[in-house]
């Protein structure tokens, strides 16, 4: 995204949360004060967007949303969704299929815990097949350097 505004004399401010909402609303706030003409938030804790959105819309500030759309809509710019569930219900699919009957382990390492991850791991456990058994679930943390992993985790 950087380099292809880079093209049209457009400055991106970007900012990590660390999956922690107090942080991701600290950084929207941040943003305001940087008076960007947007937002567009991969929001860490489904309920905190409800005070992020509510931020935004106080400051004038379009906000944009990516993976989770909230109850109501009427308060953002938009957003770009994928139905989170049915993705997991999908990859639960592939284990029963790959599984041919047979007696399965599985082991889930997930995003980190809320919102985006919640959702697939809900959608994926609720449609694994009666042979399959969760036998461990982690998070992942998106961070592939975390000591303890494995680099073919």
């Amino acid at each position: 995204m950087e380099e292809t505004v880079a093209n049209y004399l457009t400055v991106i401010h970007t900012a990590e949360s660390r999956q922690d909402a107090t942080t991701e609303l600290a950084n929207i706030e941040d943003m305001i004060a940087r008076n960007v003409d947007a937002l567009i938030v991969q929001t860490v804790d489904v309920d905190a967007l409800k005070d992020d959105i509510a931020k935004a819309k106080e400051a004038g500030v379009p906000i944009f949303l990516t993976s989770i759309v909230p109850d109501d809509i009427s308060d953002i710019l938009g957003a770009v969704v994928v139905d989170l569930e049915k993705v997991g219900a999908l990859d639960a699919r592939w284990i029963e299929r790959d599984a041919a009957g047979a007696d399965v382990r599985v082991g889930i390492v997930a995003g980190a815990p809320g919102a985006a991850p919640d959702l697939l791991v809900g959608g994926f456990t609720g449609a694994l097949p009666d042979n399959a058994t969760v036998v461990a679930s982690r998070p992942g943390m998106f961070d592939a350097a975390k000591p303890g992993r494995s680099p073919r985790a």
